[in-house]
């Protein structure tokens, strides 16, 4: 988990880096609630018996986290 944390704040700081305004979220908190948000998406996933599709989910709910930043998706997130 902990890896996977430092690769998603890896990849947010890039992006903040690339963004013209200032963010006045710290990358590492960034990191921990996006992480919290693919945790709840599989989480709910596996206990309504996989009865969605996990991928579009965790897009859609990751492309409103960004948004809620003020950072715009975009790029290869695998």
């Amino acid at each position: 988990m902990t890896a996977l944390r430092l690769r998603i704040t890896e990849e947010l700081l890039a992006a903040v880096g690339e963004c013209d305004r200032h963010i006045p979220i710290e990358t590492l908190d960034m990191g921990s609630l996006l992480l919290g948000v693919v945790q709840d998406c599989v989480l709910r996933w596996s206990l309504t018996g996989r009865q969605y599709d996990l991928v579009a989910e965790d897009d859609r709910l990751i492309d409103l986290q960004l948004r809620l930043y003020g950072l715009e998706n975009g790029g290869d997130r695998s």
